[in-house]
């Protein structure tokens, strides 16, 4: 009887200390159906080390959340607070569920000056696969401790594919084609039809010139502004079902390496370009008083510039000229569809 005095004579004392001796302890629940290592009386214990959803106040928010695989994402960190010297954060990844092993760009580690209050931070992704679809659940998650005192933050990052899709039209004569703002559209249609996302900014991969839009040249340096994007991968899928990787941009896109595959499975399709990938003004289809390309008359004696199916970066661009309409001794051809947000 007198041990069992002196256990209960514990157990109240522990209670007392718990609760008016920290006053930074959570509620304790006497139900001791969980886990033993919440200790004997499944006491709740408080959030450290920004284990929880918010992040500690001297450590960094971030302006992104998303990261696309096949490459770099950067991510802008912003203190709210400056520090009187110079501090030291380290970046580690802690886990992921992409196909490859994510890697931090540059060093795993950087100093915030005296007075600083942001800073950027970059991860590389590799290319899960050769298709522009997302991996349902993807994620990384990277961890960011200040060295100085331990405090540390686990921040998520969901991943989407990276790769930009490309994809053949039915054949149409020129005649058919009816301009590029009704080449776009299709382009829109067919990806929306295909289930492929964000299928509103598929657009005709073809030479334009205009009076009234905006001129189109493929061959212009790949940029956020241009049609096709620097820095990407750019892939199909084949008629067998197979994806493929066909080229990858560059800053110095349009280069003259052949492409890892060819643009379409098999024969021409319209381009609008010469073998030096730019505009060729006389393969246009160009309309009768000459102000708009790809909407040629049926009696229009115009020619519109091809490519055909290759690995060769000429080749791709012009092979030979073909008819813009039937009468003349067109052929019905298919036109490029390509991902260009």
């Amino acid at each position: 009887m007198k041990q069992k005095r002196i256990v209960l004579v514990q157990f109240w004392m522990l209670i007392i200390f718990l609760s008016f001796g920290c006053n930074k302890a959570n509620p304790i629940s006497l139900d001791a159906s969980g886990s033993a290592a919440g200790v004997l009386l499944g006491i709740g214990m408080p959030e450290i080390f920004g284990t929880g959803n918010s992040i500690p106040s001297d450590l960094p928010s971030n302006d992104i959340n998303v990261f696309y695989d096949a490459q770099n994402n950067y991510v802008n960190l912003t203190f709210s607070q400056s520090f009187e010297s110079t501090e030291r954060f380290t970046i580690s990844i802690e886990s992921y569920t992409t196909v490859l092993s994510p890697a931090i760009v540059s060093y795993n580690y950087f100093d915030l000056v005296s007075g600083d209050t942001e800073h950027t931070i970059g991860f590389a992704l590799e290319a899960d696969d050769d298709d522009c679809s997302d991996r349902s659940g993807d994620k990384i998650h990277a961890r960011i401790t200040r060295d100085s005192t331990g405090t540390s933050h686990l921040y998520s990052f969901s991943v989407k594919d990276g790769d930009y899709c490309l994809f053949e039209t039915d054949p149409k004569y020129g005649t058919e084609l009816n301009g590029i703002t009704n080449m776009d559209n299709y382009c829109s249609t067919l990806a929306r039809n295909k289930g492929l996302a964000d299928h509103a900014n598929y657009k005709a991969f073809i030479g334009v010139l205009s009076n009234t839009i905006a001129n189109r040249d493929p061959g212009e340096t790949a940029s956020d502004s241009a049609l096709l994007k620097n820095n990407k991968r750019y892939v199909r899928k084949n008629s067998d079902g197979i994806w493929t990787k066909v080229f990858q941009t560059d800053a110095s896109w349009p280069s003259s390496y052949n492409f890892y595959n060819p643009i379409i499975d098999s024969g021409n399709y319209w381009t609008g370009m010469n073998s030096g990938w730019s505009v060729m003004n006389a393969g246009l289809c160009m309309n009768d008083e000459g102000t708009e390309s790809w909407i040629p008359s049926t009696t229009s004696s115009a020619s519109g510039a091809v490519g055909t199916s290759s690995t060769s970066f000429a080749d791709t661009a012009y092979w030979t000229i073909n008819a813009c309409s039937a009468g003349a001794g067109g052929s019905a051809l298919p036109y490029v569809c390509v991902y260009s947000p």
